[in-house]
């Protein structure tokens, strides 16, 4: 998101303070971690100090950083960063270098502007597009992103060791060591970040830029030291520091669920728990203001042929289901916790909340601080992360639900609202089955892609970030036991070649 300044000028001694906050921000950050990080570092520390000079840094009000599906986008351009082969922090101190020395006494329009333009680049492999117009959908400007996985040993492996994994992980294609747990003909995940519009000041015109990515997504097998459990999960975060939360919470959630003591005996109450202890985790983190940035959540447990799916928000999981005439039909594996779901709009206004109606069909109600609709407005009903509206009835803990895998099913879809906005869960499952034939991942393409392009159609300038995980449920049992049945017969040479 870019940061707009207004064009009230600052004293030498007060742009000298923002420079040496931001600098300080930087020495502090440590230099291996992911720049969205660094970079939301840098900006709250320049934010904070300008906001205390009267300097207006954020020109949206927490409404817009927390609604979702905006039309509009805050003013403001993204310059490429030089020195990209250093590190991040590297980067960004060359940045804060070459752009703060001398003209101190420039107005605000002057240097700082153009750092913090700089530091709101999208810090990505591929550069982000920066287009005086929208461009047709391509793969030159549609950039597919592996999610995170989440690798884990066979048998047994520490907890430290798990979670080094996963957060060592990354971006698929960055670690050439790291290996999609499943083969992709069998679980397909992609990624897409969103755009928005923008005026530059600088060429005075409207642009189209790039957001920066707060979806998230995990694949994480074994699961709980099971070789017959895996957990999917697919995040949406939002707010100024959404890619953030939405990190923290997937390598949290999948940490703390297979660690819980009712992870076994009790897994809704294992999932529930889990979930508002990720949240209060969130307050603990002085790099992460949650309090006007949170994510969605929909999670999903394959324990043997029982599913248990955990949702907090409006991200969906869907099952592809053939019915008793031989056709694919979807079945919704999670509801959509909208504000004016009446069991959630009665618990949000029995805290003090008020929820708005959607402004036209197709958007969403929103939850309110005050009966005048003017503070916050929340597009969804749970989160984690959003503590603005946590006293009002927003809460975190998730609707679990069970569902048992049968020989009818086929596939399962994970995903955020960018693919439900304008794609139902009954186009989704015809979308997939038409190119499931060719792999999971080339029908989660296929599935992304469309989406993509709905939302240029409906939206113009602006796409929400998309993404998806598609499994093949039978196949993936299948795969597991093959793997078993290899490894089993692998002891069994190793143990009669040591034999006398």
């Amino acid at each position: 998101m870019g940061s707009g300044i207004s064009t009230e000028a600052l004293r030498a001694d007060q742009k000298a303070q923002v420079m040496q906050n931001m600098a300080q921000a930087l020495d502090e950050a440590d230099p291996e971690a992911p720049p969205a990080m660094v970079v939301n570092q840098v900006k709250f520390a320049a934010s904070t100090i300008l906001n205390g000079f009267g300097v207006s840094v954020d020109p949206d009000s927490p409404s817009r950083m927390l609604g979702k599906k905006t039309r509009s986008a805050s003013s403001g351009t993204m310059e490429e960063l030089k020195g990209k082969a250093m590190s991040p922090v590297g980067g960004i101190k060359k940045s804060i270098s070459s752009l703060g020395s001398g003209n101190l006494d420039d107005d605000v329009d002057g240097d700082t502007t153009r750092l913090l333009r700089t530091l709101s680049l999208n810090y990505e492999e591929e550069e982000s597009q920066i287009t005086s117009a929208p461009s047709p959908l391509s793969r030159s400007n549609f950039r597919k992103r592996r999610l995170t996985y989440a690798k884990r040993g066979r048998r047994i492996a520490s907890q430290e060791m798990q979670e080094k994994s996963v957060f060592s992980a990354g971006e698929i294609g960055e670690d050439p060591n790291m290996a999609p747990p499943f083969p992709p003909s069998i679980c397909g995940t992609y990624s897409c970040h969103g755009i928005e519009p923008a005026y530059d000041e600088v060429d005075r015109s409207d642009v189209v830029i790039a957001k920066i990515n707060q979806d998230r997504g995990c694949v994480a097998y074994p699961y709980g030291l099971d070789r017959k459990q895996a957990l999917f999960a697919a995040l949406d975060g939002h707010g100024e520091m959404g890619e953030m939360v939405s990190g923290f919470a997937m390598h949290e959630i999948q940490s703390r669920l297979e660690n819980h003591p009712d992870f076994i005996p009790d897994i809704e109450k294992a999932f529930k728990e889990v979930f508002v202890e990720v949240d209060e985790a969130l307050k603990d983190q002085k790099s992460i203001d949650a309090m006007y940035s949170g994510t969605t959540v929909v999670a999903v447990l394959m324990r043997d042929k029982q599913l248990y799916i955990s949702n907090c928000g409006d991200s969906r999981a869907v099952m592809a289901k053939r019915n008793i005439n031989g056709e694919v039909v979807a079945v919704n594996l999670s509801e959509d916790q909208n504000p004016n779901k009446p069991d959630e709009q009665a618990r949000i206004e029995a805290a003090g909340g008020f929820v708005s109606p959607p402004p036209e069909p197709g958007l969403s109600a929103r939850v309110w601080l005050d009966a005048d609709f003017t503070q916050i407005g929340l597009a969804m009903a749970r989160s984690i992360g959003d503590h603005a509206v946590s006293p009002v009835g927003v809460i975190a803990e998730p609707v679990v639900t069970e569902y048992t895998i049968t020989d009818d099913d086929e596939f399962m879809i994970a995903a955020s609202d960018g693919v439900w906005e304008f794609i139902e869960s009954e186009e989704a499952v015809s979308i997939i089955q038409r190119y499931i034939a060719e792999g999971a991942n080339k029908a989660c393409e296929v599935l992304i892609e469309t989406a993509a392009q709905r939302w240029r159609e409906y939206e113009g300038d602006y796409r929400d970030d998309i993404t998806a995980v598609v499994v093949k449920v039978q196949e993936i049992f299948q795969a597991v036991d093959e793997e078993d049945a290899k490894i089993e017969a692998d002891i069994a040479e190793m143990w009669d070649g040591n034999q006398p």
